[in-house]
C-alpha cells in the first residue's frame, strides 16, 4: 500500500463483528511475553499471540489457558483494540492449577501457552445512551478494565462510575494509579475505591463486601445507569438483590462471576 494507490474507486468487504455469536472458539498457541508479580500472591501475566492469527474477541470475555495439561479460565483485562497482546491478572490459589504453574516458575517468559475462545456474555451495550456504571471486586478489574477502554476506543460519551471493592490488607487496589488515570481521558468519570476486610467465614465475608459496594452507592444513579459487576459468584447474589429490591431494573444488570 505504500508503493501503490488505486487508480479507481474501491469496495472492501469486511466482516465486522456484531455480538458474541458472531465470534468463533479459536485455538491459538501464545508465547508468553511478560511476567509481573504483584506482592506475593498476584501476577499480571501478558501473552503474546503470532502476528497471523491475533485472537478475536469482545471486551469483558474469558479464555482457557492451558500448560501441558493445566488449564484455568481467565477473563482478558486487555482492550480488543490490542489483540496481539493479552493481559490476565491471576491471583495465587491452590485450586488453580494453571495459577500454581505460574507461582512455582514452572511458566516463564517465552513458555508456550494454549489459547481456547473466547467465551462468556458480559460485554457492553455499545448502543445504549445511560450513563455506565461499573463494580469489581478485587481481580474483577480485568473484565472492567477491557470494557472500559474498549468503550474508549469506539469514542463513547457515557458518563462513568467505577466503584472498586479490593482487600483491606493492601494499601490500595493493586492498579489503583491506572483507574485513576482515566480521568484524563473521561470527561464525566468518577472512582471510588472501598476495602474490605477478610473473615474467616466466606459466606460473611462475602456478604460485608456486598454490604460495604451498596453503601457506598448512590441510587439515584444507579436506577438511571448500565451496571456491570463482576465479583465471586456470592457477590453478585447478594449485591444483585440489594440493587434489584431499590429500583434497577434487571435488564440494566450485566454481571459476570470471577
Amino acid at each position: 500500500m505504500c508503493c501503490n494507490s488505486p487508480a479507481t474507486d474501491l469496495n472492501i468487504e469486511v466482516e465486522l463483528i456484531g455480538d458474541v455469536k458472531s465470534i468463533n472458539t479459536q485455538d491459538i498457541e501464545t508465547k508468553v511475553k511478560s511476567i509481573v508479580f504483584v506482592g506475593d500472591n498476584l501476577c499480571i501475566l501478558t501473552l503474546r499471540t503470532p502476528r497471523s492469527k491475533s485472537l478475536q474477541f469482545m471486551a469483558g470475555q474469558d479464555v482457557e489457558l492451558s500448560f501441558f495439561g493445566k488449564s484455568s479460565r481467565y477473563p482478558i483485562a486487555s482492550c480488543p483494540c490490542h489483540g496481539l497482546e493479552l493481559e490476565f491478572h491471576i491471583r495465587n490459589s491452590v485450586n488453580d492449577s494453571f495459577a500454581v504453574e505460574i507461582f512455582n516458575d514452572s511458566i516463564k517468559i517465552k513458555s508456550l501457552i494454549e489459547l481456547e475462545g473466547p467465551k462468556g456474555v458480559f460485554v457492553l451495550k455499545e448502543s445504549s445512551l445511560r450513563p455506565m456504571l461499573f463494580i469489581a471486586w478485587d481481580i474483577g478489574f480485568a473484565p472492567i478494565r477491557s470494557l472500559i477502554e474498549h468503550s474508549f476506543s469506539l469514542e463513547m460519551t457515557n458518563p462513568i462510575n467505577f466503584y472498586w471493592s479490593y482487600p483491606e490488607n493492601d494499601e490500595r487496589p493493586y492498579l489503583d494509579n491506572h483507574a485513576k488515570s482515566w480521568h484524563v481521558i473521561i470527561d464525566k468519570y468518577s472512582y471510588t475505591s472501598i476495602p474490605y476486610k477478610s473473615h474467616s467465614n466466606k459466606d460473611i465475608q462475602f456478604k460485608n463486601i456486598s454490604y460495604s459496594i451498596f453503601d457506598a452507592l448512590d441510587m439515584s444513579v444507579v436506577i438511571n445507569s448500565e451496571v456491570y459487576v463482576s465479583a465471586p459468584p456470592e457477590v453478585l447474589i447478594y449485591l444483585g438483590e440489594m440493587l434489584l429490591e431499590n429500583g434497577l431494573n434487571e435488564d440494566q444488570l450485566i454481571a459476570s462471576p470471577v
